[in-house]
């Protein structure tokens, strides 16, 4: 199996969508945490190990599987934010 593959196959056996859980949008499986809310951490400044520590249930391959990077990005952080903020419900 290639690589490109391999990470297709990870994905879609971390990330679901069921239109009766998070109104639709791609979670993490057998969790309640949206790839969006998880995407908003990383842009306003959380790394992996961070998430990994709060939401203890999740794991680095899950975060791979929603192309997460190992470390965040800086470059577009502020603009970043007010959608991150939207997606976790703070005020931005």
């Amino acid at each position: 199996m290639s690589k490109s593959a391999d990470s297709q196959s990870n994905q879609s056996l971390r990330i679901e969508t069921d239109p009766a859980v998070l109104g639709g949008k791609p979670y993490i499986r057998d969790t309640r945490l949206s790839v969006e809310f998880l995407q908003g951490l990383i842009a306003t400044g959380w790394s992996m190990s961070r998430i990994l520590e709060v939401y203890q249930y999740l794991d680095a391959d899950d975060l791979k599987a929603m192309g997460a990077p190992p470390h965040p990005t800086s470059g577009h952080a502020a603009a970043v934010r007010g959608a991150a903020s939207q997606a976790s419900g703070l005020p931005s």
